[in-house]
């Protein structure tokens, strides 16, 4: 379960690429989360490296998620498509 402490957020790194609603990013950074954005979509080989230490992932379709991409994202329990469509989550 999540740790009872009330900044365990704080800890929770989350990715958010291809232009995600700025909304989005602001509630999830007034929640307490560690946002990054990024504009466009990373090609699997970028991705990889970005994924080190992030527990929520969001995208939408120009970015491809090949099941190689999770076996080095150590935190990340999955990922979400933001526009349901798109190529599919491996």
């Amino acid at each position: 379960g999540w740790p009872e402490s009330p900044t365990w957020k704080a800890d929770i790194r989350v990715l958010l690429l291809e232009n995600i609603h700025p909304l989005a990013t602001k509630i999830l950074q007034t929640e307490g989360y560690q946002v990054e954005t990024l504009s466009g979509a990373l090609t699997p080989e970028q991705l990889i490296p970005k994924l080190k230490g992030v527990h929520v992932l969001g995208v939408r379709s120009k970015t491809s998620l090949p099941a190689e991409i999770f076996q080095g994202a150590d935190e990340l329990p999955g990922a979400y498509r933001s526009d349901g469509g798109g190529g599919p989550l491996d």
